[in-house]
């Protein structure tokens, strides 16, 4: 059996990691959210864009 690694992040790294992922993709989170509905972004935003979603999710926003 393989083993699994768990990754403990605060909430403020949760924010802070959203919000840098958000400057690398030269977007606000509302530009983000309503290009990625549209089909709009590039592979490496989507994959960008997906892990924006899991952070806003763990944080509960």
């Amino acid at each position: 059996m393989g083993t699994a690694t768990v990754v403990t992040l605060t909430p403020q790294q949760a924010r802070d990691e959203r919000a840098q992922l958000l400057r690398e993709m030269g977007m606000t989170f509302e530009e983000a959210r309503e290009r990625a509905e549209e089909y709009q972004l590039t592979i490496r935003e989507v994959i960008r864009w997906r892990r924006i979603e899991e952070l806003t999710w763990l944080l509960g926003e």
